[in-house]
């Protein structure tokens, strides 16, 4: 008897389990995409790539985020509307493609004494001195500690192994992308 039960519930799905059997799915009256509208799946550095867009944008609103669907997938910027987003595209080569609306949650504002906001770092080396907004960058890595402890980790999380290790040849050449110099300032609008 037990095995006839498991059996009658595998057949009858959910619908033994609210006491009667499944309604037959509804259909739309709206008609299958055209073949041509139909889109390329995204492949997961493509995801990873426009949620960590989408992360970056921390007030609350709704965002459309344009990234070119070819990796490493570089993002043209993020839009407070789809038509600017689109407009976006159409004034810049390549295979970009809009994702969105995003909406996260907005960042609580520091509690702390106002007097403790960064206003400018100055890093002085043999050189000389750079200086760099406290307003415009999240975090500074100068050398390849810095980078082998910060940033690879998130290139290699956003992008893949294969990329994090190229980038971390250029940037050891001083060929990277990244960075014009040993100091690598990450800005708040990057993303």
């Amino acid at each position: 008897m037990k095995s006839m039960l498991a059996v009658m519930l595998m057949v009858c799905g959910v619908g033994a389990c609210n006491g009667g059997p499944t309604p037959p799915p509804t259909t739309t009256s709206s008609p299958p995409p055209q073949p041509d509208t139909l889109q390329a799946p995204a492949s997961a550095s493509l995801i990873r790539r426009v949620a960590e867009a989408a992360d970056g944008l921390r007030d609350g609103r709704d965002w459309w985020v344009v990234v070119d669907r070819t990796f490493p997938h570089p993002l043209l910027g993020a839009f407070p509307s789809d038509s600017a987003a689109r407009d976006s595209i159409a004034k810049a080569p390549g295979n970009w493609e809009v994702f969105g609306p995003f909406r996260t949650t907005e960042d609580q504002p520091y509690t702390g004494d106002a007097s403790e906001d960064v206003i400018k770092v100055i890093v002085v080396t043999s050189k000389g001195q750079k200086e760099f907004d406290g307003k415009r960058y999240d975090a500074i890595f100068w050398g390849l500690t810095g980078f082998d402890k910060f940033v690879a980790p998130y290139l290699t999380e956003v992008a893949g192994v294969t990329y994090a290790a190229e980038e971390r040849e250029r940037y050891r050449t001083g060929q990277s992308r990244l960075a014009n110099s040993m100091a690598i300032g990450h800005y708040r609008t990057s993303f």
